[in-house]
């Protein structure tokens, strides 16, 4: 069920990888992995593929090393097919909140859940069913406690590798343009209490979108300026001294990565990049396109990415094949695992705040532009033996005073690393502050990574 253009296998109900190619990835792994270092000093919580019937949720706490078993250990102990994808910890509660994407779904473990005792900790929540509109859900973000949304109740964002499914679970595609690489994922919405069959509070699907293969995923608020009258460039436009009109507009920001779309300039081509989406912001334009869903009644919104856009590529016309992304404290930078080369790589980009030209006169002058709008430079990169990178695919940052740490999930090497801090900005064949590897991990495909605050684990 893996896609060749990117870790997530929605396209495909059937795995394309034979078992033998897999031992052998596993073990060419085993042979490139450096050994154990040193222990982790922050709380992980990592989400596994677990090849399909076994799909688990582990955390490791402070002070974990190498071939360590977990603190606790979720595995359901039963028949149900699980194939967890990414993971996401709530700011309030310190839940686990999980995109599954065998039922199409969220499933919410406690802090110290632990499927191994008797009777096993079930999930508290399961968020499922033909009303959520998720189809193969992958990246999960909150509107955290330091960036509230709008009506701060707290919500959960989901990114959906396709809108709809034929009978062969193959997504549709909505057919936008004549080229091969299409628009065909969303955005949802969901109350952070929601469960069972609940409904979106929002949607955001459509060709405007130009959302292809959506992954990873983060929220943040942003105060964005609306800019017009008539000058040379946006960036004047916007500038107070300009005597143009400027309309603050507080919005919400929805990061997510697209691993594959079309780049107008070149239709044939794929275009990977990360499309950023306000729809407070969008609704002032009037560009948010909005109409209620047929049977819930809720807004599905075909809006255009209005507060940002950049590639994931690293420049020279290399490719790039983009997983998930993690968004550092100050927001200056962006960490993005990447499968562009044999065993992959940790991508981090400068993020540029800038003014964007919405709208020009027959002239050629800026009549309306915002600012910011998020683009970004390529930094740096991590990649090579020493790394112990082997098809990293969730990273989850935290930023300290030395720097920021960055934690990553080797899919194929059953192993998670941590970069001590500022090591990611710096890029080359660095090894980790810690390897975490082993039988008694139980890590199995490990897919997402999140940092669980101390306080939060007994």
């Amino acid at each position: 069920m893996f896609r060749v253009t990117a870790f997530m296998r929605s396209k495909s109900p059937v795995r394309t990888l034979p078992l033998a190619l897999m031992l052998m990835a596993s073990l060419c792994a085993n042979a490139l992995a450096a050994p154990p270092r040193g222990a982790l000093d922050q709380n992980v919580v990592v989400a596994n593929d677990g090849a399909i019937w076994a799909g688990s949720v582990e955390t490791f706490t402070q002070g974990s090393r190498g071939n360590q078993a977990p603190q606790f250990l979720n595995v359901l102990l039963d028949d149900t097919p699980q194939q967890f994808i990414n993971i996401a910890i709530s700011p309030v509660t310190g839940n686990s909140y999980v995109t599954e994407d065998i039922d199409f779904g969220v499933v919410v473990f406690s802090p110290t859940a632990n499927g191994r005792k008797r009777p096993q900790d079930l999930p508290l929540i399961a968020l499922e069913g033909a009303r959520t509109g998720m189809v193969y859900p992958s990246g999960i973000a909150f509107d955290t406690m330091a960036h509230p949304t709008l009506d701060t109740t707290g919500q959960i964002y989901v990114t959906n590798n396709c809108s709809s499914i034929d009978s062969t679970g193959l997504c549709i595609s909505q057919k936008c343009t004549s080229s091969k690489f299409e628009v065909d994922g969303s955005v949802t919405v969901y109350d952070a209490d929601a469960e069972q069959n609940a409904a979106p509070n929002l949607t955001i699907e459509g060709c405007n979108t130009l959302l292809g293969s959506p992954l990873g995923i983060f929220v943040d608020e942003a105060t964005v300026n609306v800019c017009t009258g008539t000058a040379a460039t946006a960036a004047d436009l916007c500038k107070p001294s300009s005597g143009s009109a400027i309309v603050p507009v507080p919005t919400r920001r929805i990061w997510v990565v697209n691993a594959e779309g079309v780049d107008n300039a070149y239709p044939d081509s794929t275009f990977a990049y990360v499309s950023v989406y306000a729809p407070e912001l969008a609704a002032f334009l009037g560009v948010s396109n909005c109409a209620p869903n047929s049977s819930t009644g809720k807004p599905v919104c075909n809006e255009p990415p209005v507060a940002g856009i950049f590639s994931t590529a690293a420049g020279n016309g290399d490719a790039s094949l983009p997983q998930f992304m993690a968004i550092n404290e100050t927001e200056a930078t962006a960490y993005i695992t990447d499968l562009d080369i044999r065993f992959g790589r940790l991508k981090a980009f400068n993020l540029v705040p800038t003014a964007e030209c919405l709208s020009m006169d027959s002239n050629g002058n800026c009549t309306l532009a915002v600012s910011p709008f998020v683009s970004a430079n390529f930094r740096s990169s991590l990649s090579g033996p020493r790394t112990s990178l082997y098809n990293p695919v969730g990273v989850s940052t935290i930023s300290t005073p030395a720097g920021d740490e960055v934690f990553v999930a080797n899919l194929r090497a059953n192993s998670f690393v941590e970069f001590g801090p500022g090591v990611a900005l710096n890029g080359g064949d660095v090894a980790p502050l810690a390897l975490i590897k082993g039988g008694r991990t139980k890590l199995n495909e490990p897919v997402g990574v999140a940092i669980s605050p101390p306080p939060l684990i007994p």
